[in-house]
């Protein structure tokens, strides 16, 4: 059996991501959601990330939603809610090798 078989494909994964948005539609501004995601995502050897809608705007008191806006998913199906790094695209990039080299280290 070769590890590619405890594989999730990339439309798992997104799903992975939509579904973790729509289970906190009730922090939102207006919890109608139309579309949970963004088009674009990032992939690395390990993982893929996934960024919430822009357009999806979290309540203030809700801090943690707020501030943790992208889902870091491993090829493998492990998830991990993280910072979407908005103001910084290349922190973002490297984020996604360091999420990338963790999930590979612990076989995720």
């Amino acid at each position: 059996m070769t590890n590619d078989l405890w594989r999730i494909t990339l439309a798992q994964a997104r799903q992975m991501a939509e579904d973790a948005v729509m289970r906190e539609k009730d922090q939102y501004e207006n919890p109608d959601v139309q579309k949970a995601l963004e088009d674009e995502f990032l992939e690395a050897e390990n993982c893929w990330i996934f960024l919430r809608n822009r357009k999806i705007n979290v309540l203030p008191e809700r801090w943690f939603t707020k501030s943790y806006g992208a889902f870091a998913i491993s090829k493998r199906g492990t998830f991990s809610q993280i910072t979407a790094f908005e103001e910084n695209q290349a922190q973002l990039l490297a984020y996604l090798q360091t999420m990338s080299e963790y999930f590979g280290r612990r076989g995720e």
